[in-house]
């Protein structure tokens, strides 16, 4: 449907939501000519918006922010008054969402009422791809977990048993984050980084034979010198244990990286 905008219009929905968590609203939009309009700011009482470039090609845009207020309004401003006020402007809208997390996912559709998303069951199997020997992955992700005595996962690779595993993990009991392996059912080690039940995090890690090592958020861990690396089969992103998460970027590198790309990959 296409909607024309005065240079008085507005649209706008107001959304309830907690204090204290990030918030990504985001939208869909193709007009018919190049104008500026505004997309206010997520959960704030503060009437800021930034700043979207519109033009005659679909382009999906996406604001985040930290919550401040119990409301989170959606709007899209074409308002003289406001510093916008294209003449003539023609919106053709979709896939307009509000989120809880820090970054923005694909469309789900709802209606009235608030949506969860079924997780995304992650997984495929080794190849060419992957070296047996040594390797570099890197995951980016915001979780959120209870306090407990559990590991859950953030990614993983293994052979479909626990005896052969390397994978990234929050610590229920330890308020951390960590990495470690497990090769022919022995502990290879790993390192520890403290956090928290809600964070987003970038996690590199080297599995690479007598040389682990792993960093969070460019910041190194320390060195494991009798590392073996397990024989393993597949990836997995959320099938196994898994933490609740959303996964934003994922890379793997068939090398081991030395410690000072190790640290800027975490970055």
């Amino acid at each position: 449907m296409i909607y024309s905008f005065s240079t008085t219009s507005c649209i706008l929905q107001d959304v309830t939501l907690s204090i204290g968590v990030p918030i990504t609203h985001s939208i869909w939009i193709k007009a018919n000519k190049v104008a500026t309009l505004g997309f206010r700011n997520p959960g704030t009482s503060a009437l800021v918006s930034s700043n979207i470039n519109v033009n005659t090609n679909w382009q999906r845009f996406v604001v985040t922010a930290t919550s401040t207020a119990a409301t989170s309004r959606f709007l899209i401003d074409n308002r003289l008054a406001n510093g916008y006020g294209t003449t003539g402007l023609e919106l053709a809208l979709f896939g307009g969402q509000i989120e809880q997390g820090a970054f923005v996912t694909s469309y789900i559709p709802t209606t009235s009422a608030a949506v969860t998303r079924s997780a995304d069951q992650l997984s495929f199997p080794t190849g060419g791809w992957y070296n047996q020997v040594a390797g570099t992955a890197v995951g980016t992700q915001s979780y959120q977990s209870s306090s407990g005595t559990s590991f859950p996962m953030l990614w993983r690779f293994d052979d479909g048993t626990l005896a052969n595993r390397w994978n990234a993990f929050y610590n229920q009991s330890a308020n951390a984050v960590g990495f470690d392996g497990i090769t022919s059912a022995v502990n290879q080690g790993g390192n520890s980084f403290a956090s928290s039940t809600s964070a987003t995090t970038t996690i590199a890690a080297r599995n690479s034979l007598n040389n682990m090592r792993s960093a969070k958020d460019g910041v190194l861990g320390s060195l494991d010198t009798s590392w073996s690396p397990p024989t393993v089969t597949q990836y997995l992103g959320t099938t196994v244990a898994p933490a609740n998460k959303w996964i934003s970027k994922f890379k793997y590198y068939p090398i081991g990286v030395i410690d000072s790309q190790l640290q800027l990959l975490s970055q």
